[in-house]
């Protein structure tokens, strides 16, 4: 009888740390949270950090609604990279895929799940993507990709709640693979001031970064699907 309990008990231990280890019951978990804000508007700025290219930090408002619609509103050029602009986990998740629990870490004194994702899509331009996961709040902390043909970038997330309830990104960091040929066009001269000076090294690719920072956020108020109808 004693060995049927203590049989049953590693048992119930076992699911229960298999259950919690599950990578795909993780990223609903994420889903899940996120789908409580329907849509939300911030103020963000924009500062860019990448070699040979000088641009004054911007200023924008950016309109958000689920699943996965962005509008942003700016006066003058800014540099805003796609990934890390629209992080909903709900579209990021949503095409098939299969997943790998991989380890814990600790980030900044949060435990977080360590997952990668594949894509099961050939036609997909991601090939690997590993997230941590805050294991208490159930938020991306940050993310490495790998896409083709554009190589590997990372993105990592500062949160602040909103209203007591909402937890929305307060600073992200997005970091990238820059070749210099990739802003080599017409349009050169308003990245760089000095259309005739050649960057140092211009043959290495180098890493760039993009930071945003977001404020004032309005969260729940009812974005009209018409706000996201033209073209940014």
């Amino acid at each position: 009888m004693l060995l049927k309990i203590v049989t049953l008990l590693f048992f119930s231990i076992g699911l229960t740390f298999s259950q919690n280890k599950d990578p795909e019951k993780i990223l609903e978990r994420v889903k899940d949270e996120f789908k409580v804000i329907e849509d939300y508007k911030a103020d963000i700025s924009v500062k860019v950090d990448i070699p040979f290219i000088k641009m004054p930090e911007r200023e924008a408002k950016l309109y958000f609604k689920q699943p996965d619609n962005i509008h942003i509103e700016s006066e003058g050029f800014a540099m805003l990279p796609k990934e890390g602009i629209n992080f909903s986990p709900i579209s990021l998740f949503e095409s098939e895929h299969t997943s790998f629990y991989e380890k814990e870490e600790i980030i900044e004194g949060i435990e977080s799940a360590v997952i990668k994702v594949i894509p099961l899509n050939d036609k997909s331009d991601l090939v690997l993507s590993t997230l941590w996961i805050d294991l208490e709040r159930y938020l991306i902390l940050k993310i490495e990709s790998s896409r083709k043909p554009t190589g590997t970038f990372a993105i990592e997330f500062d949160y602040t709640k909103i209203n007591e309830k909402y937890y929305l990104p307060e600073r992200i960091e997005f970091t990238f693979s820059v070749e210099p040929l990739m802003f080599r066009s017409r349009n050169r001269s308003q990245l760089n001031p000095d259309e005739n000076k050649q960057p140092e090294d211009s043959s290495k690719v180098k890493t760039g970064k993009v930071f945003i920072n977001y404020s004032n956020y309005d969260v729940n108020t009812g974005i009209p699907d018409s706000l996201f109808s033209g073209k940014d």
